[in-house]
C-alpha cells in the first residue's frame, strides 16, 4: 500500500459509506478497508461509528505485526473480521517484476564489472607513472607512441560504472576542476529504460541500457543453485483469518497454502454477537466520550445504515 499511495493516493469518501445486506435471511452491516488503511485510527473509526459488524480486511500484508492489528479491530469494533491475504511465490510473478536476468546475477555481474574497473583504472595509472619517468619534456620520446593501457571506464558519484560509449568528450585530466555545470551533471542519477520480454519497460536505476547490450554484448552465467531456490521461496506467506468481537481467532491464520491447498477457511457465526460486545464496549458510542470528542468525514454520512 505505501507504493501504491504514490500514484492512487486520493480515494472517494464514499468508499468508505458501510452498506447493508441480507444473508441467508440475517440482514447485517459491513464495511471495508483495503490493506494499510487499517493502521489509520480516523479510518478505522469512521467504520465503527456506521455499526459494522462484518468488517473487511483484504491484505498484502503478511508480516508478524498484521494478525494482532486484526484482533484489535474486532476489538475495538465489537465485529466480526475477515482478513484474506494471498499466498505467492516468486515464480508465480510475472517475469517483469522478477526481471531477466535474475536480479542477483544482475547484481553479481554489476559487483564484477565495477571490480574491473577499479583494476583497469589502477593498471592505466601505473602504466602513465611509468611512462612519465622514462621521458623528459622536449625530448623525442615524447613523440613516441605510448603503449596501450585498458580503457578506463568512469564510474557517477553513485558507485555504479558507467561504460565510456555514455560519455560524449573527453574526460579532463585529473588535476583539472571540473565545471559547476559538470559537477551538477555528475551528481544526477542516470535511469536507463529496458524493455522486459512481455512488453513491459523498467527504469532500472544506474544499470546498462538495451542499446549498450546491443552494441557490447553482456557476459551472462548460467543460473546459480540458489538463484533455483529462490524462486520457491514465499513472496507472501498468506495469513488469511477470521476474528470474532472480542478478539479471539476463531479461524485461520492460514499460512503457505498454495493455490488455497485445498483449505478454505470459514466458521459459522451469531452476529448478535456483535450487539452483544456493545453492551460492554461501544468506542463510537457510549464509550465514545463524545462530551469531548466529534469526528465528521467531508463527502461522508457516519449514520448507520437503515
Amino acid at each position: 500500500t505505501g507504493s501504491e499511495r504514490l500514484i492512487w493516493a486520493q480515494g472517494s469518501p464514499s468508499t468508505l459509506k458501510a452498506i447493508t445486506t441480507t444473508i441467508q435471511g440475517v440482514k447485517l452491516t459491513l464495511a471495508a478497508a483495503i490493506c494499510w488503511e487499517n493502521y489509520m485510527p480516523l479510518l478505522r473509526y469512521s467504520l465503527y461509528s456506521q455499526n459494522v459488524n462484518l468488517y473487511l480486511a483484504p491484505t498484502a500484508d503478511a508480516r508478524d505485526t498484521w494478525l494482532p492489528l486484526m484482533r484489535t479491530v474486532a476489538c475495538e469494533s465489537r465485529a466480526y473480521v475477515i482478513s484474506a491475504n494471498q499466498c505467492v511465490r516468486r515464480k508465480h510473478l510475472p517475469p517483469w517484476i522478477r526481471g531477466s536476468p535474475s536480479t542477483k546475477r544482475r547484481e553479481r555481474d554489476q559487483s564484477a564489472t565495477e571490480d574491473t574497473a577499479v583494476a583497469h583504472t589502477e593498471t592505466s595509472d601505473e602504466a602513465r607513472t611509468d611512462k612519465t619517468s622514462k621521458t623528459t619534456f622536449g625530448s623525442p620520446a615524447e613523440h613516441q607512441t605510448m603503449p596501450k593501457t585498458p580503457p578506463i571506464v568512469p564510474k557517477n558519484p553513485s558507485g555504479v560504472p558507467t561504460p565510456s560509449p555514455l560519455h560524449i568528450g573527453s574526460i579532463p585530466p585529473d588535476d583539472q576542476a571540473a565545471s559547476p555545470a559538470k559537477q551538477r551533471k555528475d551528481r544526477r542519477r542516470s535511469s536507463n529504460l529496458t524493455q522486459m520480454p512481455d512488453n513491459h519497460f523498467l527504469a532500472l536505476p544506474g544499470e546498462a541500457s538495451s542499446a549498450i547490450e546491443d552494441t557490447e554484448p553482456q557476459k551472462t552465467t548460467a543460473p546459480t543453485q540458489d538463484e533455483d531456490d529462490s524462486k520457491d521461496e514465499f513472496v507472501s506467506r498468506g495469513g488469511s483469518c477470521i476474528v470474532g468481537p472480542t478478539g479471539d481467532v476463531i479461524a485461520g491464520p492460514l499460512w503457505e497454502a498454495e493455490d488455497g491447498g485445498g483449505l478454505l477457511i470459514a466458521r459459522d457465526v451469531d452476529l448478535e454477537d456483535c450487539e452483544r460486545g456493545r453492551l460492554d464496549l461501544d468506542v463510537a458510542g457510549s464509550y465514545s466520550r463524545n462530551d469531548a470528542f466529534e469526528l465528521r468525514v467531508a463527502g461522508l454520512d457516519l449514520n448507520p445504515p437503515p
